[in-house]
């Protein structure tokens, strides 16, 4: 949730430097450059990905386990295990880039939910660098 909120709050700000660049168009000024908000959404992809494949792997296992036994279709969720097998490589590859912002991530991703106080989501030792 924080990972879609996260990119939810990107594109807004997008959105309205934008608006601004019209209005500074529109005005006859210097459009401003927000090379930093590029920055942050270069920066910030790789780790939406990976939160958004980790609810996707989350739902579709729910899916599998609490459905119809007989109405899986072993060939759609072999499917899936590969690309995700592929995509979870590929964003590897691309975190291995952000070690030291991984604590930031994992400080986002440990922290209690809003609904319970009391429980992280992952592991603290999930973080933990080797």
């Amino acid at each position: 949730q924080k990972g879609k909120k996260m990119k939810e709050n990107i594109d807004k700000t997008f959105e309205k430097a934008r608006q601004i660049n019209e209005d500074e168009e529109l005005l006859e000024i210097k459009k401003t450059e927000y090379s930093s908000l590029a920055k942050l959404e270069k920066d910030f992809k790789p780790f939406h990905s990976l939160m958004s494949t980790a609810d996707d792997i989350k739902r579709s296992m729910e899916g599998w386990c609490y459905n119809s036994f007989v109405a899986l279709n072993y060939a759609e969720i072999v499917d899936k295990i590969k690309a995700w097998s592929e995509e979870l490589e590929a964003l590897g590859q691309q975190l291995e880039e952000f070690k030291e912002q991984a604590d930031v991530a994992c400080l986002l991703y440990t922290s209690p939910s809003p609904r319970d106080r009391q429980k992280s989501r992952m592991p603290s030792s999930a973080c933990k660098k080797k």
